[in-house]
């Protein structure tokens, strides 16, 4: 199945050394662009410095969650986000969607799967309007 890249920058978050490995390695056979992170943290260090098109992250994190680190993100410029999770109830893809994740995974997951997932919430990127940031400020001072 052939991909277009378009030279994707996606940011992988992913507490796991071995399925961080090899989502990596799976990623970069496709062509694309990855930079892997293991915590929240580290994360939005890599964020802050460098431009990603893409979040892949697991919701759940040793020192945050998939959640926040999207919200961060689109504070900062747009992006689009996959969640990659061991959780896959009904409540947890609702979760993900209001979130503004484009697609929720449940691993394991097939390469495939991820690459297709990953065509659809970049296209679906490119008819959508950009996802404007959370503003705590707003939540918390309504009418006034």
């Amino acid at each position: 199945m052939e991909h277009s890249t378009h030279a994707l920058r996606i940011l992988l978050v992913e507490d796991d050394d071995n399925a961080r490995g090899a989502t990596t390695r799976l990623l970069q056979q496709h062509g694309y662009s990855v930079v892997a992170a293991e915590d929240c943290e580290s994360a939005y260090r890599c964020a802050k410095s460098e431009h990603f098109d893409l979040l892949i992250a697991d919701m759940r994190l040793p020192d945050g969650n998939g959640t926040d680190l999207l919200r961060q993100m689109h504070a900062w410029y747009p992006v689009t986000g996959i969640v990659l999770s061991g959780f896959g109830s009904a409540a947890d893809l609702e979760d993900s969607k209001l979130a503004g994740f484009a697609r929720h995974l449940t691993k394991p997951v097939d390469g495939d799967e991820l690459c297709q997932a990953i065509t659809d919430a970049m296209a679906a990127r490119t008819k959508a309007p950009h996802i404007p940031a959370f503003d705590w400020w707003s939540e918390h001072h309504c009418g006034g």
